[in-house]
């Protein structure tokens, strides 16, 4: 999964404004922060799918149904304090921030339970390549 889901990152990142003109028109183009932001967070997101599906194979739902409010009341408290201040930048952030302290804890929990990481040292080269070749 995250090797289709990162290049498709990098173009976001790379070309935001341009997606978001030809997709939105020129007035979206503001956005862009909040479409890299959110980006971030789906890319997050992929690390914890082998974990979520792993703890159900386990029957550790409860953990999942933590986690979830977890997720939540980090998520909205999140939104309450950055949103006055950075408007959809604010959002994306915290949503940002939602998706990856729910990943950790998914991981967490997933390898406390199984001892295997969901992440591998091809990964993270490839993390680490990908955005050398953006900056």
């Amino acid at each position: 999964m995250f090797y289709l889901n990162f290049p498709v990152f990098l173009l976001l990142v790379v070309f935001s404004r341009q997606v978001l003109n030809i997709t939105f028109g020129k007035e979206y183009i503001a956005g862009y922060i909040a479409l890299i932001l959110l980006g971030g967070a789906y890319l997050t997101s992929v690390f914890s799918f082998p974990a979520i599906y792993t703890l159900q194979m386990l029957k550790k739902t409860k953990n999942l149904l933590y986690i979830s409010i977890i997720n939540a009341s980090l998520n909205v408290l999140l939104n309450f304090e950055l949103i006055p201040i950075y408007g959809i930048a604010g959002a994306a952030a915290a949503s940002l921030a939602t998706f990856s302290v729910g990943t950790l804890l998914l991981v967490w929990f997933s390898y406390r339970e199984i001892h295997v990481l969901p992440i591998s040292k091809a990964h993270i080269k490839s993390l680490i390549a990908g955005l050398i070749s953006i900056t």
